[in-house]
């Protein structure tokens, strides 16, 4: 899941992708920590387009729209972000599990600078400024340092 505005990702790992996992999973995950989107883009999975989705997002006053039939490029922020993801997961160690990393990667994915905005996602979605190191930041480190070391 992504925002587009903000470009969060979120990555949430499922046992299976049943209509009801997929629900409970979007409110738990995404809903409960963000609140409710206005609208909602998925393609056109059965877990997307039966009954209990459609319930949870009409409950919730989401406008759910869906995308164009074997045309992934019509969720393109989306079909990037399964490209950059599956990109850095691949970067782990052989011994290590892919689910051992997730988060780390998610942080990364969070912190790099969106190209157009020079922000990332976590700048926009939890405090500006925040994740970036900035001159001002290293004059502030270093300072700190010295008070300490010196």
């Amino acid at each position: 899941m992504i925002n587009r505005f903000s470009r969060w990702p979120e990555a949430i790992p499922l046992t299976d992708i049943t209509m009801e996992t997929v629900a409970r999973e979007f409110v738990s995950n995404w809903v409960v920590r963000f609140g409710a989107p206005s609208i909602i883009t998925t393609d056109q999975g059965g877990q997307f387009e039966g009954g209990l989705f459609r319930d949870v997002c009409k409950a919730r006053g989401i406008d759910k729209k869906r995308t164009t039939s074997y045309h992934p490029q019509s969720n393109g922020i989306v079909e990037r972000f399964h490209r950059d993801l599956k990109a850095a997961l691949r970067c782990r160690r052989e011994s290590e599990e892919w689910l051992d990393n997730l988060q780390a990667v998610m942080l990364g994915l969070r912190t790099r600078q969106i190209l157009g905005t020079d922000m990332s996602p976590a700048e926009l979605c939890v405090f500006p400024g925040y994740f970036a190191i900035t001159m001002t930041t290293t004059l502030i480190l270093a300072s700190s340092r010295s008070l300490f070391y010196d």
